[in-house]
């Protein structure tokens, strides 16, 4: 039995009653202050939406902020405070003969913003010192003919700043503007001016406090090269690289005064300490307990090399694994991880012990875009279950590219995550035996502003894969996919949302998952979820949207320094007789997803 409707409908109506629930608390334009229900009207005129929407959005940051500090005032003088603010955001969006003025009658308090014309800049003029070069192309943010706004003036400038940098080599580079507005005609004339300042080349580059790092890697790390052309922003680089690198806690930089065209540069480190000992548990109804433990070498070599070991126990898997990673691996956007792990698996759909080894260079390609290559192999016999006690040696080559642009790894409340993997097998021991197995993951949140210090978020997920080339009951089990369980479809046992011989898992050769979650935050400490998952895998290589069978749940949050631990509670929607629980229940630490 599977439920197409049911899920949707009824997630639906839980989010519903999550908005009815929370709307007192998220509604955009309480003012600390006035009393509770007090509302606030905001008017243009003439009508600007843009305008009304900038405004409203500054009034309740501002509210927020104010609310968090706990700051109030009475609602005249608050009222006036932000008369004031509204008349900086009008004067900032070029309307310099804009005004604003407040009313408040009983619980409403109402502002009219009477905007006037823009300033419009006529003149736009870049003064720079003989001999600076510029691009023949200078894409400034603030262009001509159009209102003197204070961001574009400000992104100008910086824009200008990078171009000098980039094309010169000078010891300081200094931008300033003047803005003159002719109130008259409401036109504005604005001037950029580079100052002079002398032309550098890089020095010294010397370093205070690396410890076990190595001078020469260090150096390799800021890309400062003596002789180079000297520019302020390649020394800020530098500090930010060797930050990035995760081998010092703290990084400052001294630029010494020029002697004969050239600068000495000197970052004072402080080191990290090269050891981090982590540890953690969980448990589930359908999987009983979990405890893992990790230990990290951030500097083996001295050159940033990673060592990490960690080992996991439950019910269900043991094991001990370890990676070893080589940063900047011929190029500095790129890496090799080279890693060994032994495992124990006793499932309800077979047992085995595995030995895998693998090789993977990965290179960055953009800020959030990432691709990996490599090569492995696993080793394993199968025992119990429906296995055939086979031993197989399996070589793979994983491929894949990864985008993830979240805000945070643990408890992401904004961006996207995707990956796309292909992985070809070929049993060593039967070469006649290959397949491929195709995934695609990817995941999204979403905070709305207007929900005070976005404490409402929206995450949703979706999976799927598919293994080609080769029967089912050539794929090992151990390599065949499972839906179900707390990492899967929660609401239903570990494994049993895939093809079953009686009442035994016996794997698919395809999969879809999707889960729907809204967060939310209700103090520093605490926060609740309502979610919906559903998903199957199915003995076909394509995956069976009609064999999806759906849950819904709740659970609570308790937010720690460095991750939420979850309480989980989901009741699946299409039980099977003994198969399925009447609800299962989930605790670790991390968010679902």
């Amino acid at each position: 039995m599977s439920i197409k409707t049911k899920a949707p409908v009824l997630y639906a109506v839980l989010l519903l009653a999550v908005f009815l629930s929370l709307a007192p608390l998220a509604y955009a334009f309480d003012i600390p202050g006035f009393s509770p229900g007090d509302a606030v009207k905001l008017v243009t005129v003439p009508p600007s939406p843009k305008l009304e929407k900038q405004l409203k959005d500054m009034l309740a940051e501002n509210r927020a902020q104010n609310e968090e500090a706990g700051f109030r005032q009475p609602p005249p003088r608050r009222a006036r405070a932000e008369e004031e603010l509204i008349g900086r955001l009008m004067r900032a969006e070029g309307y310099y003969d804009a005004t604003a003025q407040f009313a408040i009658d009983h619980r409403v308090v109402s502002y009219t913003v009477t905007t006037g014309a823009p300033f419009i800049v006529t003149v736009l003029k870049i003064d720079t010192p003989k001999g600076v070069k510029l691009p023949r192309r200078l894409h400034l943010a603030q262009r001509k003919n159009k209102p003197l706004r204070a961001e574009d003036v400000q992104k100008s400038l910086d824009r200008l700043t990078e171009a000098v940098q980039k094309n010169n080599c000078l010891y300081d580079v200094s931008v300033s503007y003047d803005a003159r507005i002719n109130r008259d005609n409401h036109t504005a004339r604005l001037t950029l001016t580079v100052k002079k300042s002398a032309k550098a080349k890089v020095g010294r580059v010397r370093f205070k406090g690396l410890g076990r790092v190595k001078e020469d890697y260090a150096l390799q790390k800021t890309e400062l090269q003596p002789g180079a052309c000297f520019n302020r922003a390649a020394v800020d680089q530098a500090r930010l690289n060797l930050l990035q690198s995760n081998l010092f806690a703290s990084v400052t930089d001294e630029v010494a005064p020029l002697k004969r065209g050239k600068a000495d540069v000197t970052f004072s480190l402080r080191p990290r300490p090269p050891h981090t000992i982590t540890a953690g548990a969980g448990y589930s109804s359908d999987e009983g307990p979990n405890v893992s433990a990790g230990w990290e070498h951030r500097n083996l070599f001295g050159r940033g090399e990673k060592l990490d070991l960690g080992a996991q126990w439950s019910a269900i898997l043991q094991g001990v694994n370890s990676s070893l990673t080589f940063p900047d691996f011929h190029r500095k956007d790129q890496s090799l991880t080279l890693t060994g792990d032994v495992s124990k698996t006793n499932s309800d759909a077979y047992d085995t012990r595995a030995l895998t080894l693998g090789a993977t260079v990965t290179r960055k390609l953009s800020d959030h875009l990432s691709a990996s290559l490599g090569t492995g192999l696993k080793v394993s016999r199968e025992t119990g279950g429906t296995a055939s006690n086979d031993t197989v040696g399996l070589v793979f080559f994983p491929a894949s590219l990864t985008y993830d642009s979240r805000n945070d790894l643990l408890d992401p409340k904004s961006g996207w995550t995707g990956t796309a993997g292909l992985k070809p097998f070929i049993d060593s021991f039967d070469t006649g035996t290959a397949f491929l197995k195709s995934t695609l993951t990817a995941s999204g949140y979403y905070s709305p502003r207007f929900v005070r210090h976005k404490r409402l978020t929206f995450a949703a997920r979706a999976g799927l894969g598919s293994i080609s080339g080769i029967s089912l009951n050539a794929v090992p089990l151990d390599e065949r996919f499972y839906a179900g369980g707390g990492g899967s479809v929660r609401g239903y046992p570990y494994q049993q949302l895939s093809p079953l011989k009686g009442s035994t898992p016996d794997g698919g050769r395809s999969y879809i998952e999707t889960s729907f979650e809204t967060r939310y935050r209700f103090t520093h400490d605490w926060g609740a979820v309502l979610f919906t998952d559903g998903g199957a895998a199915a003995v076909s290589s394509i995956p069976r949207t009609g064999e999806m069978r759906w849950a819904v749940g709740a659970g609570a949050r308790y937010y720690t320094d460095f991750a939420p631990i979850r309480f989980d509670v989901a009741v699946p929607l299409a039980r099977r007789t003994g198969i399925d629980h009447n609800y299962e229940f989930y605790i670790s630490i991390g968010q679902a997803f």
